[in-house]
């Protein structure tokens, strides 16, 4: 009985071992565009996260996130800078030589027929070197004023 308990406990130790080796050499396999998104959806969670476009060529990559919410318009406007700060720690953990992100991030909207639309209510784009500086202790700032360390920053003038 002692021996039947044994071989069945080095099976199963065998078969996990094994199956760890799989899931490193998956992730051999992936593009570079696949490493960018499993990393950023890692970052930024599943629901927030809408697609990427990957520019090997000029080292861009321009990544689109959705669905932030909030008690009212300044805390959806930091939730949304929060998203793109986690998006670029996300890319800077791949360890691709990027030079420059572009974000947008889209929200439901509702015009004044009542029509639901997905707009895209902010744009803010990041260089190299603030990727390479962007860390774990300072991507807080990136949520409280992403205006200052972004290239580029567009808010909607109509978002309310």
């Amino acid at each position: 009985m002692k021996r039947i308990f044994f071989l069945l406990f080095a099976s199963i130790l065998v078969l996990s071992a094994c199956g760890n080796d799989g899931s490193k050499n998956d992730d051999k396999r992936l593009t570079d565009e696949q490493k960018l998104e499993k990393s950023i959806k890692n970052e930024v969670g599943e629901k927030n996260f809408s697609k990427i476009i990957y520019n090997e060529n000029d080292k861009i990559v321009a990544i689109t996130l959705k669905d932030f919410s909030g008690f009212n318009k300044d805390s959806v406007v930091r939730e949304m800078q929060d998203g793109a700060g986690k998006a670029v720690l996300g890319v800077k953990k791949t360890k691709l030589n990027i030079d420059n992100v572009v974000i947008s991030v889209e929200k439901k909207t509702e015009d004044n027929k009542l029509n639901k639309h997905n707009n895209i209510i902010l744009k803010m784009s990041f260089d190299k070197d603030l990727i390479k500086n962007l860390n774990k202790d300072n991507i807080y700032k990136i949520r409280e004023n992403a205006r200052s360390y972004a290239n580029n920053y567009w808010l909607d003038p109509n978002f309310k």
